[in-house]
């Protein structure tokens, strides 16, 4: 998985304190922690399955704790077919939109989820014809 990150200008390297956004307090901490609390749940929701985490699931598995709403599934299939993608892609996205719902505590995929996880996707994509 990829992600682009934006240019940082050398004067907000040097000055740290204009480094944070009104809002943003993302730190290494508050991200370990969000892992940590997302890897609980994927532990506690498979609890008892022969998985523990969202990476393992396939199959049945996959379609039952990977379920997307209807305006998921149409945003899904329209990028199937624009993009091309094989049914190994396809079950990467899902995967992948589970783990951003689950850093986001939320126990239901969102349309949102499916959105970013295609934009990793893409990036991917992109990397790989480089």
């Amino acid at each position: 998985m990829h992600t682009e990150v934006p240019k940082v200008q050398f004067k907000d390297l040097t000055n740290r304190s204009s480094n944070l956004k009104a809002g943003s307090q993302l730190n290494s901490e508050t991200m370990r922690l969000m892992v940590l609390a997302a890897q609980e749940r994927q532990q506690e929701r498979y609890k008892g399955l022969p998985i523990h985490f969202n990476s393992e699931l396939c199959g049945s598995y996959l379609q039952r704790y990977c379920a997307i709403p209807r305006e998921s599934l149409l945003l899904l299939g329209h990028t199937f077919e624009l993009l091309g993608l094989s049914a190994r892609a396809l079950d990467r996205i899902l995967k992948i939109a589970r783990t951003i719902a689950d850093l986001e505590a939320c126990d239901q995929i969102l349309t949102s989820h499916v959105a970013e996880a295609i934009q990793y996707r893409i990036l991917d994509r992109a990397e790989q014809k480089v």
